[in-house]
């Protein structure tokens, strides 16, 4: 029996070394909290990203604009090109000041009180988020110049087709 054992032992060594969780999108930015000009998610699975920070965004990049009043309009564009295709991406919060660090629904809703909207632009077709799919964006940190956070959404097109965006985030510097 102990002859048994000192034989498998190599074995499991060898499965648990291999059967190690990797990172399966190494691609896309880590979730932090530093400003570090961050955007990212999967697409149905394919990772779209970017690493810059723009303030005219006429290219590849991430960019926001938070304005004050009765309402805090929090803005967030990204352009992200990834093997060849570019994306472009808009959302936005629209709640009573002061922003909070928590969880907004992202659905397209318009009243007094709350806007939200997210879309996608591929160049070919527009994606956005309506009333009837889950769509959040959680507000992680926004406190001098960083603004961090991560979504998940499933967004459609005018022909209903459905894409779903997971694991995402962003790390904003604004200045």
């Amino acid at each position: 029996m102990k002859y048994l054992l000192f034989c498998l032992m190599p074995l499991y060594l060898f499965c648990a070394i291999a059967c190690k969780k990797k990172d399966s999108h190494p691609e896309l930015p880590p979730i932090t909290q530093t400003g570090a000009n961050t955007f990212g998610c999967l697409i149905n699975g394919v990772p779209a990203y970017t690493y810059l920070y723009s303030n005219q965004l006429a290219g590849e990049g991430v960019k926001y604009s938070d304005q004050s009043g009765n309402y805090s309009n929090l803005n967030i564009w990204a352009i992200t090109i990834n093997n060849g295709v570019r994306r472009d991406f808009y959302f936005s919060i629209k709640t009573p000041p002061p922003l909070e660090l928590k969880t907004y629904p992202a659905n397209i809703i318009s009243n007094d009180a709350n806007e939200y909207g997210c879309t996608i632009n591929d160049g070919k077709t527009i994606h956005s988020t309506d009333s009837l799919l889950p769509a959040t964006i959680t507000i992680t940190k926004y406190i001098g110049n960083i603004l961090s956070g991560t979504f998940e959404m499933t967004m459609t097109n005018h022909n209903r087709d459905t894409i779903r965006l997971t694991q995402g985030r962003f790390d904003i510097n604004t200045k």
